[in-house]
């Protein structure tokens, strides 16, 4: 989209007479997906670690032991591994968290 070649882009806006930035907490940030290449052993910054995620979320079986330690990242790769259920792992999962539901609800009435 940009000619640049960096992932990241920050765009401000300027007035056109002045070429002053006088909206100084507004700026556009943009992630181009697309030019980013790292990979697991390339990932330094926990943005490279989501943006791998984000990237390559649908192709991930399991998460890789560089974004483990994120606890929103495996959140969001077992939220992400939902979608991929059929109807059945859905049906059972549902099952199995209405089980633990019942049995939390029930332990905190004792």
């Amino acid at each position: 989209m940009f000619e640049n070649n960096n992932y990241i882009s920050r765009h401000l806006i300027l007035n056109q007479q002045t070429l002053k930035q006088e909206l100084k907490d507004f700026e556009f940030n943009f992630i181009e997906l697309s030019k980013f290449n790292k990979n697991l052993k390339q990932l330094e910054t926990t943005l490279d670690k989501w943006l791998y995620f984000i990237k390559n979320a649908k192709d991930l079986e399991l998460i890789p032991n560089e974004l483990e330690n994120i606890t929103e990242l495996k959140e969001a790769f077992e939220v992400a591994t939902q979608y991929s259920w059929n109807k059945e792992e859905m049906k059972i999962y549902e099952y199995v968290a209405l089980k633990e539901f019942d049995e939390i609800k029930a332990m905190k009435n004792e």
